[in-house]
């Protein structure tokens, strides 16, 4: 878990790095998704999950398909279409949100 950690502090570093005349510095925004959890990794899973309030650009999303049962799985990190869906209006709520937060003006 902490390689996972280092690596994303690494690529928040390199991307908040960047400016543009226009827009001003990049965010760097990472989403810890959901995959079927083996019991063996259940402990380190659950480590990752209470790390990620330390790291502001870390969005938890690994509960999203909770409510959506165990068959939206094709194997232990890939899901049907209807999951994709799920999570993608998920993470665009998080980056509107984000975008708001950081004064930017959001159409609907």
């Amino acid at each position: 878990a902490s390689k996972y950690f280092e690596t994303l502090s690494l690529a928040n570093q390199l991307t908040s790095s960047y400016a543009s005349s226009r827009f001003g510095r990049a965010k760097f925004m990472a989403f810890y998704q959901p995959y079927i959890v083996k019991p063996g990794f259940r402990t380190a899973h659950l480590g990752v999950r209470d790390r990620i309030q330390a790291a502001p650009y870390l969005f938890d999303v690994s509960s999203v398909y909770d409510g959506l049962g165990m068959s939206v799985y094709t194997d232990p990190v890939h899901v049907e279409q209807g999951a994709k869906n799920v999570m993608g209006e998920k993470i665009g709520e998080i980056v509107a949100e984000e975008l708001q937060r950081a004064g930017h003006a959001i159409e609907q």
